[in-house]
């Protein structure tokens, strides 16, 4: 079908419309809106048999029944004087695209040939021309506040390719203009020194526009412009056509922090130029609720309301701007009605449309349902931008759905060629911060392989501490070790929250060797692991007992390249202790006790004599502390005391108790240590018993009622006296 610039272009203009049912249709083009839906005044429509004439004041005809139509042009020849010529131009049935037939022989565009495609182009882009030039001629702006996107929107959109204008826009002190090479005098001003708020002016608007069009201009990349958005700056309408206020409408419409002036031109046109209220205006009026502070469904419902009273009946435009309106403004109801009106009235939903009822539905917290929609949208097949993904990744991920953002980004990316082209690197980068943060292992995993490892992302330390711990978290050991790579090469230290989670990694992925490695290292570069960091290994022995034998031989093996931590021999003990015989674990003790240079320590004779129960174990790690030089901690003679008390040595017993209480140490006997030592000299009617009872009682130490009234039972006098 023919562009809809150059239909635009065409308003005012003879027409003639052919209808699907036989039907013609001549008169004069009024409007044609996105869809093609023509409105058209002072018509003669003819019957399909061509026998009867009806003359109609205005028609309106939805695009999708017309089947063929012409319309004449008038066409300024530039460069041949002032011949001007009318060309006739027939449009072929609704549905066929622009380009889809290039490249077919001899035939560019909609069955033309391609010169006359690249006429038709040149006739449009020459009638953007001139309503450019009544725009500002009109007063309502100043020329060098138009701004540059909307000069490509009116002069750079349709224009072939090969003579399109490549602008390089720096606003600044200094603005350049550049046309793949050196532009001739005529098309610019030799100083371009405007202010930071003005736009590249052009003094010689015709010549320059000849050059745009006519010139031989080779297709060079156009630099991404930088531009600072400012509003423009409307004067007084008076001076302006009614025509002209009509296209400034059309300019303001979508550009930001313009609410204001649509709704001032809309009330001028209506009460001072008595334009009556017509479905135009009111979609104008619809546009200026589009902003984030100013507008509401509100008024939306009471336009439909007027519109409905006044018998204005709405447009497909208008339809599609009501639910761009209600992905800001969300109004689940009236969504619903509107969608229902649609498809009353056989209006069918864009793509464009299609992405705002989904963007309201989320925009409404009614994600589930956004989700089913945007499932229906992909399986549609339909046209979703990129900024609309973005959107739905982004809010999914700051609710909380980081699954179904990472499966939504996932089923983009499927279906894309070029990973960067489907998705910036922003959601890349967004996504892997939500994931690891939320230790989804496929998300971080998928980003990681496909951005990092290649050096196309280079995430920051905060994040690869994530990413290791989500690695640490799913045993995923190969992402583990890149995190650490990465976190080498960069230089940083790496502390004891590193190798802790690259240490739980190897363990939950079953490579104990590898673990106890890690902790080898760790002692290697100054980072003492404690009992914390060993836990994992605890854990997974506690479980497999079995493999203490295999971790024995790991300990011989690691000895030889490394540094052996005592951690290392002290896990291995506490889950031998845990799951067997102290018997059986003081046997373990004497085969790993001399692998560790510095030898065992008080961590080590703690967790032994905290599983002893009898005098003998005891009294040989008593004797292991001796010749490894480790003096006691109050823990284990705690755990001494108890062990001879438990045994029947009270007299060892005692007097380690009293060593404890001439040492003024704020730390005693455990309540399990006092109990065992008041059961023993009850069974041994032992007076002392009384003068470790005052003790605990100047310490604050309660006793249990039953416990004194069994002692006072078999020693009553002394008992009174205590």
């Amino acid at each position: 079908m023919l562009p809809l610039g150059l239909l635009n272009a065409a308003q005012g203009q003879p027409m003639l419309v052919e209808l699907k049912n036989g039907e013609t249709l001549n008169g004069h083009l009024v409007l044609c809106d996105t869809w093609m839906n023509l409105t058209m005044r002072e018509v003669v429509q003819t019957s399909p048999e061509g026998d009867k004439f009806v003359r109609l004041p205005e028609v309106y005809v939805k695009g999708n029944n017309i089947k063929a139509s012409k319309v004449a042009i008038a066409e300024d020849v530039v460069g041949k004087g002032e011949e001007t010529t009318v060309v006739e131009v027939e449009i072929g049935p609704a549905g066929e695209e622009e380009g889809e037939a290039e490249g077919a022989g001899e035939l560019g565009t909609s069955g033309f040939t391609s010169k006359t495609t690249r006429g038709l182009r040149r006739v449009e882009a020459m009638e953007r021309w001139r309503r450019y030039e009544s725009v500002v001629s009109s007063g309502l702006f100043m020329e060098h506040e138009l701004r540059y996107h909307v000069v490509k929107e009116w002069l750079g959109n349709d224009i072939h390719a090969r003579r399109v204008i490549r602008i390089n826009m720096v606003f600044g002190d200094n603005v350049s203009t550049t046309v793949g090479g050196p532009l001739p005098s005529v098309f610019c001003q030799q100083n371009l020194t405007l202010s930071p708020y003005s736009m590249c002016a052009i003094t010689n608007h015709t010549a320059a526009f000849k050059y745009w069009v006519l010139g031989n201009v080779r297709q060079s990349p156009r630099p991404k412009p930088q531009q600072r958005v400012t509003p423009f700056v409307l004067r007084q309408p008076t001076s302006g056509t009614t025509p002209a206020i009509y296209e400034v409408l059309r300019l303001l419409r979508g550009q930001p922090g313009q609410a204001a002036e649509l709704r001032h031109l809309v009330k001028y046109l209506i009460e001072e130029r008595g334009e009556r209220p017509n479905v135009f205006l009111y979609e104008a009026l619809l546009v200026a609720n589009w902003d984030t502070t100013s507008g509401s469904a509100a008024e939306l419902r009471e336009m439909l309301l007027e519109m409905s009273e006044a018998g204005i009946e709405s447009s497909p435009g208008f339809y599609h701007s009501a639910l761009q309106l209600l992905a800001i403004h969300p109004d689940y109801l009236l969504r619903n009605t509107i969608l229902q009106d649609m498809k009353k009235n056989g209006v069918e939903l864009s793509d464009e449309g299609k992405c705002s009822v989904a963007l309201g539905l989320l925009r409404d917290m009614q994600d589930e349902m956004a989700l089913e929609y945007w499932d229906q949208m992909h399986r549609d097949g339909t046209n979703i931008p990129n900024w609309v993904f973005e959107i739905f990744v982004y809010v999914l991920g700051m609710r909380g759905y980081v699954d179904e953002a990472f499966r939504l980004f996932r089923r983009v990316q499927e279906g894309a060629n070029d990973s960067l082209k489907a998705a910036p690197l922003r959601v890349w980068f967004y996504l892997l911060d939500e994931c690891s943060r939320n230790f989804h292992h496929e998300g971080t995993t998928f980003i990681w392989e496909k951005m990092v490892e290649p050096g196309t992302l280079s995430p920051p330390d905060g994040i690869c501490l994530n990413v290791l711990n989500t690695a640490s978290r799913h045993g995923d050991s190969r992402l583990a070790t890149a995190v650490i790579q990465v976190l080498s090469e960069r230089r940083v230290k790496l502390g004891l929250h590193h190798y802790e989670a690259l240490l739980e990694s190897y363990v939950h992925d079953g490579q104990l060797e590898k673990a106890f490695r890690v902790l080898c290292i760790m002692t290697g570069a100054g980072v003492r692991p404690d009992q914390s960091s060993t836990r994992s290994i605890f854990l997974m022995l506690k479980r497999a007992s079995e493999r203490a034998k295999q971790v024995v031989g790991i300990l011989q093996k690691l000895r030889k390249e490394h540094e052996l931590p005592v951690a290392a021999i002290n896990v291995l003990l506490e889950a031998l202790a845990e799951t067997t015989t102290i018997e059986e674990t003081l046997d373990m003790y004497r085969q790993v006790c001399d692998l560790c240079q510095s030898g065992p320590n008080r961590e080590t004779f703690t967790l032994l004599l905290q599983r002893c129960s009898t005098a003998e174990p005891a009294v040989f790690l008593v004797s292991e502390m001796d010749r490894f030089s480790v003096r006691p901690s109050s823990t284990i003679v705690d755990n001494l005391i108890r062990c001879f008390a438990y045994d029947g040595n009270l007299d060892i017993a005692l007097l380690y108790l009293s060593g404890m209480q001439r040492s003024d140490s704020p730390m005693w006997v455990s309540r399990r240590t006092l109990l065992t030592v008041l059961q023993r000299c009850y069974k041994e009617k032992d007076p002392r018993v009384w003068s470790v009872v005052d003790e605990a009682k100047k310490r604050g130490v309660t006793i249990e009622k039953k416990v004194m009234d069994r002692l006072n039972e078999i020693l009553p006098v002394a008992g009174e006296s205590g």
